[in-house]
């Protein structure tokens, strides 16, 4: 059961490994630096020659190693890998295919965090997965890029930070071990150096007299989970072609034979480190896997919720197209609707928007900018008295007539007609604003239809702007047509001149003009030299105080009686408006877009997804199924209570 368990961690690996979210399942990641016999390490584990060499870095992207013992004698050792899942029982073979699949993705230089997933099956091997990273490295070559050292932990990091894994940290036991960038890194992600094993190479290389069971013991730099020293296949070995399974003979003699390590020897060699390897990857397993489990089911959940998001959306209507149609646009007038009338459930606690923007728009741009229309263009009383002796033509007056004052009222109602066109092309821009932010989940799935749908709820209220804004012409005109000076709130001219004699006490001193007929600053006129008018005439000082109680008075008049007609004409637009344009807007979109749109023969054009949305289901309904059977296996291992991993 116990060898199972790491084959069933094995093919989870295989199945959770493709996915969007990386689980943190048990695995062991191999970390050193270049040139510290990592490969030679790991082929002393594996029992064969299978990783690519070279005087540069040859491990560019992750190796996943995974060692399966079929326990049957009848199987001929092979190596499969899982991008082209090919079978090779020549290992030369396997070599030249990490050569070839890494410069395929990375090309003759770069790193990838891609990972090659080889599955070897051997009879002298123990159940294990490894993973091989590229050796760490302090300065890149003039042929590499500059920041390679950077890029290369950034991806052993990735790896090691994982809190489920165990670190093999491969330093040189020639190399002092507190310069070991392996071990530095390690302690950097498990600083009590809980899940990390050391192991030392190249003993056979060291300084006669000189050994390492100070590091062994703790006393240097110590690790929970120990020290195992390895002597590793020489130079002269590869190149001999010498086999790994005597070069593991060999080892263990020297051990033996030591004097500094023929008392630990049992403790010692690539067989040791195998077998230890083993044990601690199923500890770690048993210790783990309920973590993952619920690391997984988390999964599984948050994938249910996006999947409803970007679901089947006929499945509920049984596939009935138009019953989905009907369906999406009662939704989506409704939404307007709600936006419109305050009721919708998205409403922002960020931003003024849907109906209260129009309520905006219309009382404090439109109505404060009639308000400030008088202000802004103000009839002067030069330019009253101009209009007052026009308008007198030949004759003298005593009093303006009733046509000055009409044709200030009528200049100023004219004044009210374009603001209130533009209201109407400003409200209905809002209405499009709101049109443009409805959330209706189902329609984001097909933008087609989501366009269309847009298309002719916009041309429905646009379509509504020339019927306003002629009734509003109307209004204006009915306005021009009779100025209705027996309006109960406009001030009758008694009251106004009494006013005008209370604001103004002086106006009866006004004092005249000099006569100077006849004599020009004390000269004598030629009699026969008669001067002409100018060419542009304007009003000069008032000839009397009936000419400037006149003017006062016509101003008062036309201000009074525009304050009438602003509340009325105020009043009027903002109804219209609402009548016209808002309300038959929400009235007649359902019926609009029914009568537009439902048509069989437009159904798949519609009602086309978008690929985006049917990649994302189909790659949620995958991700599901593989973290489903994940699920599935792990349900039914027996986990028994064990021991701490440093317990071993």
């Amino acid at each position: 059961m116990n060898q199972d368990l790491i084959s069933i961690v094995n093919e989870l690996h295989t199945i959770l490994l493709q996915l969007d979210k990386k689980i943190h399942l048990p695995q062991i990641v191999v970390v050193g630096s270049q040139s510290s016999g990592k490969s030679s390490v790991l082929e002393m584990i594996v029992k064969r020659d299978f990783l690519p060499r070279g005087k540069n870095m040859v491990t560019r992207r992750p190796i996943i190693i995974k060692l399966t013992n079929p326990q049957s004698s009848n199987i001929k050792p092979y190596a499969r890998f899982e991008h082209n899942r090919k079978t090779y029982y020549d290992f030369s073979q396997v070599r030249q295919e990490i050569d070839d699949e890494t410069e395929r993705i990375t090309g003759k230089k770069n790193i990838s965090d891609k990972p090659i997933v080889l599955n070897i099956v051997a009879n002298d091997v123990v159940n294990l997965t490894l993973v091989d990273l590229p050796g760490l490295t302090q300065n890149a070559t003039k042929h590499q890029q500059q920041n390679l050292p950077e890029q290369i932990r950034s991806l052993v990091s990735s790896y090691i930070k994982n809190p489920n894994s165990i670190i093999l940290a491969i330093s040189e036991a020639t190399v002092d071990i507190a310069n070991s960038e392996a071990l530095k890194l390690a302690k950097k992600y498990d600083p009590e150096g809980i899940r990390t094993l050391g192991v030392l190479t190249k003993l056979d290389l060291m300084d006669r007299g000189t050994d390492v069971l100070d590091i062994l013991e703790g006393e240097l730099f110590p690790l929970r989970l120990g020290y195992i020293p390895v002597v590793n296949r020489s130079q002269h070995d590869i190149e001999q072609k010498t086999s790994i399974e005597r070069c593991i003979k060999k080892e263990s003699k020297w051990f033996k034979e030591s004097k500094a390590y023929s008392d630990i020897a049992n403790k010692c060699g690539s067989k040791h480190l195998s077998n230890q390897l083993s044990k601690l990857l199923l500890k770690h397993i048993h210790k783990t896997l309920p973590g993952v489990k619920d690391e997984i089911e988390i999964y599984v959940r948050e994938i249910e919720r996006q999947l409803k998001r970007v679901s089947d959306p006929f499945k509920k209507l049984g596939g009935n197209k138009g019953a989905f149609l009907m369906d999406i646009f009662t939704k989506f007038s409704s939404e307007f609707q709600n936006m419109i009338d305050g009721c919708s459930t998205e409403i922002s606690m960020v931003e003024i928007s849907g109906g209260a923007r129009i309520y905006h728009a219309m009382n404090h741009v439109f109505v404060k900018y009639l308000n400030e229309l008088d202000i802004r263009s103000e009839v002067s009383q030069k330019e009253i008295r101009t209009l007052m002796r026009n308008l007198s033509g030949t004759r003298s007056f005593i009093l303006f007539s009733d046509q000055c004052f009409e044709i200030l009222v009528k200049k100023k109602i004219k004044d009210f007609l374009q603001p209130s066109l533009q209201c109407v092309e400003m409200i209905s821009l809002e209405l499009e604003r709101i049109l443009k932010g409805l959330k209706i989940q189902q329609l984001e799935l097909f933008p087609p239809l989501k366009g269309a749908i847009y298309t002719y709820s916009r041309n429905l209220i646009r379509s509504r702007i020339e019927q306003t804004q002629k009734y509003i012409e109307n209004l204006i005109n009915i306005e021009l047509a009779f100025i209705n000076i027996k309006h109960p709130q406009f001030k009758s001219t008694g009251s106004l001149l009494t006013e005008i004699k209370r604001e103004n006490p002086d106006i009866e001193k006004v004092k005249q003009p000099p006569n100077n007929r006849g004599n020009r600053n004390g000269r004598k006129v030629n009699q026969k030299n008669l001067p002409r008018p100018k060419t542009v005439l304007t009003v000069g000082e008032p000839i009397d105080n009936n000419e400037i109680t006149s003017a006062i008075l016509i101003k008062k008049m036309v201000n009074n009686m525009l304050k009438i007609l602003k509340i009325k004409i105020c009043d009027s637009v903002i109804k219209a408006i609402f009548c016209f344009l808002v309300n038959e807007s929400q009235e007649e979109l359902l019926t609009h877009l029914v009568t537009n749109l439902y048509d069989e023969n437009k159904f798949e054009k519609l009602l086309l997804e978008d690929k985006k949305i049917v990649m994302q289901r189909n790659n949620l309904k995958y991700n599901l199924e593989c973290y489903q059977y994940a699920l599935n296996t792990l349900h039914k291992i027996k986990y028994t209570k064990s021991r701490k991993i440093s317990d071993l």
